[in-house]
């Protein structure tokens, strides 16, 4: 089955407002509580864009910009087990992975037991 099928403007709003609201900065260097507050003024264009990728089905290679932080458990961490990996990836990123995996999981369910 073809992952290609279009998202609509309320997908795209979900997906923004089911995300935590200050759990960690993005790549960007934005919170989702940024895009969250100015969706009226961003939501038109955020939308724009989600679709246009969904659409084009190629992706822009910086819109993948991942950075990982290594967050120390302990002081004076000696080994990588004393350190917590997090990513931090950009807002965009997630809005247009969360509704393609929204409808993966819908063509895909898991078998009942």
């Amino acid at each position: 089955m073809s992952l290609e099928k279009s998202v609509s403007n309320k997908e795209i709003k979900k997906a923004l407002f089911d995300m935590a609201p200050l759990k960690a900065l993005g790549s960007d260097g934005f919170h989702v509580l940024f895009f969250q507050n100015q969706w009226d003024t961003l939501g038109s264009v955020v939308c724009q864009w989600v679709q246009g990728d969904f659409a084009s089905n190629n992706s822009d290679p910086e819109l993948n910009n991942t950075l990982l932080v290594l967050l120390p458990k302990a002081d004076n961490p000696e080994t990588f087990t004393q350190f917590r990996p997090i990513s931090l990836y950009s807002i965009l990123y997630k809005l247009v992975v969360k509704p393609k995996m929204s409808q993966r999981r819908a063509q895909n369910p898991k078998p009942s037991h």
